[in-house]
């Protein structure tokens, strides 16, 4: 018998006259008694709604107990156990985590019961809850039960099992804390900074040809048509490091053609790439900020470098640029 609080066409209903119904077909369903339990007093609602029907005058064995076609019995003697094994967490990514229940009838008589999973923020406070209602376990019977669920932000939560008596009448079984999934936030991406109104832990100018003024940001104006801002550090590791970042102004005359190349590991110089390819204009007055990969430099992923190079291209001395937030990061 199932009860819809939406219309079933003729063909839908024949299609599934005498057969259980899948996921998909169950949209709209608010009753489903199928009376193929096989033992005991209750009749399930399988529709998860919970309105589950009592065959018989009494709780207690009586005449008007069904006679269950298979033979089995209204009244059971032995033990219904559901018993909690254990719960697991995975982490899906983007903030979405599948929860895993395991539970085991460990008596000696089917029976049937409710899975319930709660899940409580550090406060205590209710932030999901998830049940099926109607379950069923022969003896012996082990079932997992997969919920997923996406938190709401960062913070750990207390995931929470109980093992319920149908129609919420009592516990088997509550487990308070069957897991813990602690959503923390991503350890932040590795920079190493170069100049930020000042040299960074273990930088040094190694410039030559030119006069370099370090205050809010590097005034640099070459004196020969090749010098060169080189910054230098002792060799670093670039993993997880994939871009060179800088903030750069072309003074009050702009136009500027620069160049800039890396030195590797060893303090070998690679070679250069041309500005105009990640910044087409240095102009007058305009702050722009440039980004350029670590890979066209020639610093491969995973690579050490010790330091880059700014220079002119044009053959003549260039001149004089601001250049500032130099940053070696992601």
């Amino acid at each position: 018998m199932r009860v819809w609080n939406i219309a079933r066409s003729a063909e839908q209903i024949a299609s599934r006259l005498g057969n259980d119904l899948g996921v998909d077909d169950r949209i709209g369903l608010i009753k489903y008694w199928s009376f193929d339990e096989g033992f005991g007093q209750d009749v399930l609602d399988r529709s998860n709604s919970g309105h589950h029907g009592r065959l018989g005058s009494t709780a207690g064995g009586d005449m008007n107990d069904p006679a269950w076609a298979n033979g089995g019995l209204a009244v059971l003697t032995g033990t219904f156990s559901p018993s909690h094994q254990g719960t697991s967490v995975e982490n899906l990514g983007g903030g979405a985590y599948k929860i895993t229940s395991t539970v085991e009838n460990t008596g000696t008589d089917p029976g049937h019961f409710i899975f319930d999973m709660e899940v409580y923020d550090a406060a205590g406070t209710q932030m999901n809850q998830q049940y099926r209602d109607g379950v069923t376990l022969i003896p012996g019977e082990t079932r997992d039960f997969d919920f997923t669920w996406t938190i709401p932000g960062e913070g750990t939560y207390r995931v929470a099992v109980g093992l319920v008596i149908l129609r919420w009448s009592g516990v088997y079984e509550w487990i308070n804390e069957a897991a813990l999934i602690e959503e923390t936030p991503p350890p932040p991406s590795p920079e190493v900074v170069v100049y930020s109104g000042a040299l960074g832990e273990g930088w040094a100018s190694w410039s030559w040809e030119a006069s370099t003024t370090f205050g809010t940001g590097i005034e640099v104006a070459y004196t020969h048509e090749w010098g060169g801002l080189y910054l230098h550090h002792d060799a670093f590791d670039t993993t997880g490091m994939s871009m060179l970042r800088f903030s750069i102004s072309g003074g009050a005359s702009g136009g500027q053609q620069l160049q800039v190349l890396a030195f590797d590991g060893d303090s070998m110089a690679l070679p250069p790439r041309m500005f105009s390819l990640y910044l087409p204009e240095v102009e007058a007055g305009v702050w722009h900020d440039v980004a350029i990969p670590l890979i066209d430099l020639g610093i491969q992923p995973g690579d050490f470098m010790t330091g880059f190079v700014v220079q002119g291209t044009s053959g003549a001395i260039e001149p004089s640029y601001s250049i500032d937030d130099i940053r070696i990061s992601s």
